[in-house]
């Protein structure tokens, strides 16, 4: 029987990736599941397996799936509407990168 593939979660220290995380490791196991954000956690705060990736950087997240054998992709990484309010070229730049250019 083959190994279940990881799971990947982007925004894992925003509000509901923060949810998620705990949720999945406790569902699946700690070992299967990655999370990933723009910051750096704090050590104590933050159990597990973590990559720093920005999600504006197609070839960054191309490389952590690859490099942790992912299977199954939350992407929970979005701007805040305060903060996508204060600087929509971002959000803007943010939502064609991923949604292929359109």
């Amino acid at each position: 029987m083959s190994k279940p593939k990881n799971i990947l979660i982007t925004g894992a220290l925003d509000q509901i990736g923060s949810e998620l995380v705990p949720a999945l490791k406790h569902r699946y196991g700690a070992d299967r599941v990655v999370a990933s954000d723009i910051r750096i956690p704090a050590a104590v705060a933050f159990g597990g397996r973590f990559e720093q990736v920005d999600c504006t950087q197609p070839l960054a997240i191309q490389d952590v799936l690859r490099h942790h054998d992912i299977g199954t992709f939350y992407h929970m990484a979005a701007p805040l509407s305060a903060v996508a309010e204060e600087r929509p070229a971002k959000r803007r730049r943010l939502a064609k990168r991923w949604s292929g250019g359109r």
